[in-house]
């Protein structure tokens, strides 16, 4: 990861993470080939080149002093913010770091790939957009970009609180802002039929047969590997195949409704 002084633009990639999931409780501590899933994830996000710093971000719920202190011993810089307003836990944690565009990645998406996070922090960079989305990619493996500026004006007029949930519509159904969307055309990577996210009892078999077979120490596992993997063990892309339908259903359910504003003064 790059930390030279020569961009003159701050870039972090955010991490949220908490430990209060109720379907697979504690998952991103969850074993993989003798570290915690969070450990594997961070290894290898910490391998991208434009971004400048890497930051949980999680909340004030006493339950997560854990993850505090667990940043804390690997010198990973963590922020606490709100349970339920995911929007407000990522300005506070920009605002904090002092961050001009953030790169976010799921904790739950353990593959998420240098590769890509750099693709994004340099559309973000260069073509001046205010929130970028990949398309192609498996499910869970595509991190999103958001210009700071951007994400300030929605939390200035948004009224939903709970935002943990489907938090991109703000930017991409309000007509306010300059959405990208990076299409992935490499047949290597283009794989949105597989299911590489972490929600479910299912979802850790999978990774765990991944990371059992590719993990090495000092090596982490990388997003083309493991396709490379998946595509010559379909009985593992078979674990947690039947699990999407249910994932939206819950998802449509618990997302925000962001009406169209028109004539607003942050339209660009």
């Amino acid at each position: 990861m790059s930390h030279s002084s020569e961009h003159a633009t701050k870039i972090g990639i955010l991490v949220p993470v908490r430990l209060s999931s109720t379907r697979l409780p504690r998952k991103i501590l969850l074993d993989l080939a003798g570290k915690s899933a969070i450990e594997h994830l961070i290894e290898r996000i910490r391998l991208s080149e434009y971004p400048d710093i890497v930051v949980l971000c999680t909340t004030v719920n006493s339950v997560d002093d854990e993850l505090v202190e667990f940043a804390g011993k690997r010198d990973i810089p963590c922020f606490r913010g709100s349970e339920e307003d995911m929007l407000e836990r990522y300005l506070g944690a920009a605002l904090a770091h002092q961050l001009d565009l953030i790169v976010n990645v799921d904790s739950d998406d353990l593959l998420v790939d240098p590769e890509q996070i750099d693709a994004v922090a340099k559309v973000l960079k260069e073509a001046d957009a205010d929130f970028i989305t990949c398309e192609g990619l498996p499910f869970g493996a595509a991190p999103v970009g958001i210009k700071v500026e951007a994400l300030k004006s929605v939390c200035s007029w948004k009224t939903e609180t709970r935002t943990d949930t489907g938090w991109g519509k703000y930017f991409t159904d309000s007509g306010l802002f300059k959405v990208e969307v990076l299409r992935i055309q490499d047949e290597e990577l283009r794989h949105p039929e597989i299911r590489l996210t972490l929600d479910y009892p299912e979802d850790y078999a999978v990774f765990k047969a991944i990371f059992d077979e590719l993990y090495r120490e000092g090596h982490p596992v990388r997003l083309r590997e493991a396709l490379k993997l998946l595509g010559a063990r379909p009985d593992i892309v078979q674990l947690n195949s039947g699990l999407q339908e249910e994932y939206w259903q819950r998802f449509k359910a618990l997302q925000p409704t962001v009406t169209p504003v028109t004539g607003s003064p942050e339209t660009k």
